[in-house]
């Protein structure tokens, strides 16, 4: 069934069936809420996979003495050009115990090497 719009236009009209059916089929506020509840969780799992196996990559390590000027930030991106300097930060923090980024000059580190 067609109607006329201004200037000979048409467009088809829907009828109290079709106007159901498209009911139907437009997902409820709940419906989207648990479809997005649903997304950030599996993103952050596998966020969290991805994260948690970086860090805990089997690594070679080595030794370093810290020079005046260092920081952990410095020293992460000249011991791993190929991972990200934050990870290799957190990854120096957790082998040597360090509850923060504070060094000293004189400390020596374990610091993982290239891989």
């Amino acid at each position: 069934m067609m109607s006329q719009l201004s200037r000979g236009q048409t467009y088809p009209m829907m009828t109290s069936r079709s106007k159901r059916t498209l009911l139907r089929r437009v997902p409820t506020p709940s419906a989207q809420a648990v479809g997005l509840a649903l997304c950030v969780l599996l993103g952050g799992f596998v966020l969290a996979q991805y994260t948690t196996q970086d860090l805990h990559r089997p690594t070679a390590t080595t030794t370093y003495v810290v020079q005046q000027g260092d920081s952990l930030w410095s020293i992460a991106t000249a011991a791993d050009k190929n991972h990200d300097p934050r990870d290799v930060v957190a990854e120096i923090e957790q082998l040597n115990g360090l509850n923060d980024t504070d060094i000293q000059p004189g400390q020596t580190l374990v610091i993982p090497m290239e891989g």
